[in-house]
Formats: C-alpha cells, sequence, structure tokens
C-alpha cells in the first residue's frame, strides 16, 4: 500500500511542474481574458478592412519618450489612423473621464486601474508623432473599446465604446483623408519605427506598466 501511495504523489508532483493544462486563476486569467477580447476586436478591425481599403496592425511596441507605448490595435483606413486601447471588463466601473484612475467592483472585490482615456491619449501622441505636421495631414484618432458586460457609472464617457458598436462606428466613418498610397505610407512608417515583437520588449513594457500602476497606487 505504501509503493501506491507513493506512485500517487510522485504522480501528483509531476502533473504539477509539467505543462498538463490546468485552470487558469488570478493575473493568469485576466490576461487570457484580456487576450480574448483584442482578438475580438482585432476581428471586427479586419470586417472593416474587408468591406473597404484598410491595414490593420496589432500589438505595437513603438518608442515614447524614453520609454514604450504598446498599442492593442492600429488600424489604417480612408478615414484616417484610429488608435485602439481594449479592456476587459466585467461587473460595475466607476469610470470618470477626466478622473486618472477607473475603478472596478465586482463581487470580489475591486480593483483600481489607469483611465484608458488618458492612456490610449499616450499611445495617440506616440503615433502622431511618427507623421509630423507638413503638406500631408495623417488625421490620428484614439478610441477605447471595452469587451466583458461591464457597466460604467455614473455615466458612459465620450470616446469609450462596446466592441459590439465598434463595426458600425467605422461603418458610419464617411470622409476620405487617406489616398491608398497614403494609408501604405503610414504602414510602412509604422512598421520601421516600432520595436521588435520579443519577449524582451514585453518584458520591458511589462515592467514600466507596473511602475506606473504603483505610481497610482502610491496616490490613492
Amino acid at each position: 500500500m505504501g509503493w501506491v501511495i507513493l506512485l500517487a504523489l510522485v504522480l501528483l508532483f509531476w502533473l504539477w511542474i509539467s505543462d498538463y493544462p490546468r485552470a487558469p486563476h488570478g493575473e493568469e486569467l485576466a490576461r487570457l481574458k484580456g487576450q480574448q477580447g483584442e482578438a475580438l476586436v482585432r476581428d471586427i478591425l479586419l470586417q472593416a478592412c474587408r468591406e473597404h481599403t484598410g491595414h490593420v496592425l496589432s500589438n505595437v511596441t513603438l518608442p515614447w519618450q524614453g520609454h514604450t507605448a504598446q498599442i492593442d490595435h492600429i488600424l489604417i483606413h480612408p478615414s484616417g489612423i484610429f488608435v485602439f486601447e481594449v479592456k476587459h471588463r466585467s461587473g460595475e466601473v466607476h469610470a470618470v473621464w477626466n478622473h486618472p484612475t477607473w475603478t472596478q467592483v465586482t463581487p470580489r472585490g475591486y480593483y483600481e486601474f489607469q483611465n484608458p482615456l488618458f492612456q490610449n491619449q499616450t499611445h495617440v501622441r506616440a503615433v502622431a508623432a511618427l507623421f509630423p505636421e507638413g503638406r500631408v495631414v495623417f488625421p490620428v484618432t484614439g478610441r477605447v473599446v471595452l469587451t466583458g458586460d461591464a457597466q460604467l457609472t455614473p455615466n458612459w464617457p465620450a470616446g469609450v465604446y462596446r466592441a459590439s458598436e465598434l463595426l458600425s462606428l467605422l461603418r458610419q466613418e464617411h470622409r476620405t483623408a487617406l489616398t491608398a498610397e497614403m494609408m501604405y505610407t503610414c504602414l510602412r512608417r509604422i512598421e520601421a519605427i516600432r520595436n521588435p515583437a520579443t519577449k524582451r520588449t514585453e518584458r520591458q513594457h511589462i515592467a514600466y506598466v507596473k511602475s506606473v500602476q504603483r505610481r497610482l497606487n502610491s496616490h490613492r
């Protein structure tokens, strides 16, 4: 009997240290849901490109003022350049448009995170800086997209949309600001400047994001 117990313990230990699939918890689960939300938004943007000429760039890391700006999606569209920040949230979110942090409230507690409108303003500036003002204007606009079933209070801030609204929103963009040649110029410029999509780039950006979160927490 003793050797059976020993064998069971060895098997349990092997499953623990191996890549045997386990149910995600905590930060890992949040990361997976975030990735699913970003994939959903990318599919919608690709659908918009199938209906009109356009290009979608995802997970773009740009150098910005000595740090990095990691952008979920950039849509290069006849109507202009759109910079998307995607957030997956559930429960109730206290979202004051001009407050530096928003608060997500769930039955398990609350969590403060950086105002995504402010966050995306930095991303918009980082993209706009790639196209200095000249004879040709490349309009850059920010959009925040929420996936999940979050309810924003006290009001739904301007510039924040549900994923289900996104395709309809893009279909309403009728202006022609960029020709096909201009869109290709934008695409080449971003591809030339963006940091390589490596684990080192990801680690550096995560370290920067965590430092921002610590500063936010210290001012609570």
